[in-house]
């Protein structure tokens, strides 16, 4: 990114953004404020709706995905209102499908600004919204009907006026296509940046128990945290969704991933098959989480616009850690299949790359 006279200035088209310092986990986690948290599908679309419903200035909506027509419905009673909505939706999947052209449509027909997102990142994948600048939702779900009927996804509604600050101004960076530095010591966990940097210092403190709930394993950094983690004495529990919701293209590392965390003593489950897992929550000593947009891949951490938190106990840590046990109960033992023997043949490629598609778009 450039600077002159302390603005940021537009990116070239597909240029790298530097990454910028994790800073230091304590001094973030050290922050008060207040986390709301949603859990779906038990909350529903009531804490989203009561959100849309009580703003009176400005919405900011930036949203992988976005079909679900009460949570649009809400969205353009405000505009009618005279609030000033402004939404950023993904443009296409990283399988080149696309999905939100049916919305972007009718949210300019209705007189709602609507942009397509920053293309300077592969895939934008940050789930926010913003209201009066006072309240702001950052998630690990989408804005899809499909979300509130059979995925396990978390959320949390803050007042930190920093992170507000931090995420409005990360919306206005895309909008503009311009680079975007955040602040250094709020809870925010952004991507391209910080986001491996700050899990792996979540991973490193964790003293007596850490929780994993997430679909795929492909990175080896935080493999890495994972493997000392357990080497150290925590007990690692992983909630995975099996194969449920990766592409063929992660089977193998996330697999792997698995198997090699088994022997040095990592307990593994298997989400309940009634729900499919698309949280990304860790949880360490049941003191501190870290959820967000960002899956554990090369490609969340390197390539797309993500965006997570960290909290520090309250209702937020204390639920959701509630709801891990619940979901570990429910799970079962998960022995993770030897990756080799699940992968399509060699002369089977151009139908996996069609395969592809569908799975890998239900994953993100």
């Amino acid at each position: 990114m450039a600077k002159k006279d302390g603005k940021n200035q537009p990116l070239p088209p597909n240029s790298p953004e530097p990454a910028f310092p994790s800073g230091d986990i304590d001094q973030r986690l050290a922050r008060t404020f207040s986390a709301r948290p949603i859990v779906i599908p038990d909350d529903g679309r009531g804490p989203l709706l009561e959100l849309i419903n009580s703003s009176s200035r400005s919405i900011l909506i930036k949203q992988f995905t976005f079909d679900d027509p009460e949570l649009l419905g809400a969205l353009l009673a405000a505009r009618r209102r005279g609030v000033d909505v402004r939404v950023m939706l993904n443009a296409r999947r990283s399988s080149g499908s696309r999905a939100n052209d049916a919305t972007f449509s009718t949210l300019k027909s209705n007189d709602v600004m609507v942009r397509w997102a920053n293309p300077n990142y592969y895939v934008s994948h940050e789930k926010s919204m913003v209201v009066d600048s006072t309240w702001a939702l950052v998630a690990t779900f989408n804005f899809t009907s499909r979300t509130f009927e059979s995925m396990r996804d978390y959320g949390v509604i803050i007042d930190d006026i920093a992170a507000i600050a931090d995420i409005v101004a990360c919306f206005a960076a895309d909008w503009r296509r311009a680079g975007f530095n955040p602040a250094p010591d709020t809870p925010l966990v952004w991507s391209k940046g910080n986001s491996r940097a700050l899990m792996a210092h979540f991973i490193d403190r964790a003293k007596k128990d850490l929780y994993v709930q997430h679909p795929k394993f492909v990175d080896a950094t935080i493999l890495d945290r994972l493997v000392l983690a357990c080497r150290r004495g925590v007990e690692v529990r992983i909630l995975c969704g099996g194969k449920s919701g990766i592409s063929d293209f992660d089977m193998p590392d996330t697999f792997s991933s698995l198997r090699i965390l088994k022997p040095f003593g990592a307990k593994i489950r298997r989400q309940k098959k009634t729900l499919r897992l698309h949280a990304k929550l860790l949880i360490a000593d049941k003191k501190v989480a870290c959820l967000g947009s960002m899956n554990i891949d090369r490609s969340a951490f390197d390539l797309r616009r993500e965006l997570g938190i960290l909290l520090n106990g309250g209702a937020a840590v204390k639920r959701f850690s509630s709801l891990f046990d619940q979901d570990w109960d429910q799970g079962t033992p998960y022995d993770p299949p030897d990756p080799v023997s699940v992968l399509p043949a060699p002369e089977e490629e151009d139908e996996l790359t069609v395969r592809l598609g569908p799975d890998d778009d239900v994953e993100e």
